[in-house]
C-alpha cells in the first residue's frame, strides 16, 4: 500500500512531465501499430502478386524466321484447351510479331514445364518460347517490397 500511495503522489507532482511521457508512449504505440499493419498487408499483397504472376504465361517468338508462317489466333485457342490452364485471354492487336496477344493462366505455377511440353506436342514451333510473367514482378511490386523491408527495419 505504501508503494501505491507514493506512486500516485509522484504522478500528481510531475503532471506536465507525465503527460508528455504519455503522449510520447501513445505516439510510439500508434507508429508501431501502423508499421505492423503495413508490414503484414504488404507481405500478403507481395505473396499474392508473386503467385499470380507466376501463373501468367505468354507464348513469345524468340526470333523471327523469314518465310515461316506466324501462329494464327486459332492455334493460340487450341493451345488454350489444356488441363493445366485455369483460363486464357487471347486477343488480336496490331503490335508485336504475331499481332496476337495471348496470356494463359496456369492452375499452378509448377505446371509451366508440363504446359510447354503440351504446347510443343500441339505444334508450337521451336522459335517460340513459353515464358512466365514472374520476371515482371520487380516492375509490379518492387516498390511495395522495398516498403515491406523498410517497415521491418522500423
Amino acid at each position: 500500500m505504501y508503494v501505491v500511495k507514493h506512486a500516485l503522489k509522484n504522478l500528481l507532482r510531475n503532471k506536465s512531465r507525465n503527460v508528455l511521457l504519455g503522449v510520447i508512449i501513445f505516439v510510439i504505440i500508434t507508429a508501431v501499430t501502423v508499421t505492423l499493419t503495413i508490414f503484414s498487408a504488404s507481405g500478403i499483397v507481395i505473396s499474392e502478386t508473386r503467385y499470380d504472376l507466376e501463373r501468367m504465361v505468354r507464348v513469345v517468338a524468340m526470333q523471327v524466321i523469314y518465310g515461316e508462317e506466324m501462329l494464327s489466333i486459332e492455334q493460340f485457342q487450341v493451345f488454350a484447351e489444356s488441363e493445366y490452364l485455369k483460363g486464357a485471354d487471347i486477343k488480336e492487336n496490331h503490335t508485336g510479331i504475331n499481332g496476337i496477344e495471348a496470356i494463359y493462366y496456369l492452375k499452378h505455377p509448377k505446371d509451366l514445364n508440363d504446359f510447354e511440353i503440351e504446347l510443343r506436342n500441339k505444334g508450337l514451333p521451336d522459335n517460340y518460347s513459353v515464358v512466365s510473367e514472374e520476371k515482371s514482378f520487380e516492375n509490379v511490386a518492387g516498390h511495395l517490397e522495398n516498403l515491406h523491408k523498410l517497415t521491418l527495419t522500423f
